[in-house]
């Protein structure tokens, strides 16, 4: 449990870092989730990682993506741990 606090603590203090090259600009950062509705009756809170990326089209367009890591815990035994690979894309 240490190295995954670990982890996020550094994706939290790089959660500013980003690239530059040719209109492609990177993030890196670290993601807290709240679960609702009836999933936040089976997990708590939930942490992990995440990439974003945005990418010059056009002169005013910019195309975006975002994707990572999160996981969530059981609140109980009988409740399994889920974990979520998050896709979005955008411009």
């Amino acid at each position: 449990m240490k190295k995954i606090y670990s982890i996020l603590a550094v994706s939290l203090l790089l959660a500013s870092l980003s690239f530059g090259q040719s209109g492609l600009k990177l993030g890196v950062g670290g993601v807290i989730e709240l679960p609702i509705g009836i999933f936040g009756d089976v997990s708590s809170l939930g942490f992990g990682g995440a990439v974003v990326g945005e990418y010059q089209l056009a002169d005013k367009i910019v195309g975006t993506f975002t994707t990572g890591y999160l996981m969530f815990s059981g609140k109980a035994d009988i409740y399994p741990d889920y974990s979520i690979i998050p896709l979005m894309v955008g411009a």
